[in-house]
């Protein structure tokens, strides 16, 4: 009996090495994020008036974009302006008051480059994050842009404002009939502080 059950081992041990591996199909699921920007402040520089000089006024500011939603849907990032308005002045032509204006498009903007990557996906030479160049106005001026299927990460450059400032500007408004000024009339330009609203926009796409 001895020697039969010895015999059987064996094979009962060889019959358990054949059975089949359990095997199980497992999943993981990576949820779509966000697609964000961030901005940080702009400050012109202040200028002391010279008319008969061709004078700058600077600033610049850090564009911020981290695309997580997952997607490469491609995105990009503009602004627009108001012109530069100045507060309320007492009108040197009667009682009342006025305001004067100098363009937005007096404003050429400069993104430098190249695009810095943070985090994911590297920077592509020719599809992006992208670097754009121009001139404010009302419409929106493209500064970083990615293609689709790029930019799937989080990237940064620095932005430069010039203001070249004018040697005239234009009546925004009176506020009396008795005004010797007319609004668009061109006058010498005003020492005071002119005020715009930028408008940053992040777009899906391109």
């Amino acid at each position: 009996m001895f020697n039969f059950i010895r015999k059987l081992l064996p094979l009962a041990l060889a019959t358990a090495l054949l059975l089949p591996a359990a095997v199980h199909a497992e999943t993981v699921s990576i949820i779509a994020g966000t697609n964000q920007s961030s901005q940080t402040t702009i400050s012109f520089s202040a200028v002391t008036l010279d008319i008969t000089a061709n004078q700058i006024s600077t600033a610049s500011n850090g564009i911020t974009v981290r695309d997580s939603r997952g997607s490469g849907a491609g995105w990009s990032v503009s602004v627009s302006s108001t012109d530069f308005v100045s507060g309320s002045l007492p009108d040197p032509t009667t009682s009342g008051t006025y305001t004067v204006k100098i363009p937005a498009s007096a404003v050429s903007v400069i993104v430098g480059t190249p695009v810095i990557s943070l985090s994911g996906q590297s920077v592509d030479p020719t599809h992006g994050p992208l670097a754009y160049n121009g001139t404010l106005s009302a419409t929106p001026l493209k500064l970083i842009q990615a293609a689709p299927g790029y930019g799937m990460g989080e990237y940064t450059a620095g932005v430069s404002y010039s203001l070249a400032v004018p040697k005239t500007v234009t009546v925004a408004s009176v506020s009396s009939g008795s005004s010797k000024y007319e609004v668009n009339d061109v006058v010498g330009t005003v020492a005071t502080t002119y005020t715009a609203t930028l408008t940053f926009t992040l777009g899906s796409g391109v």
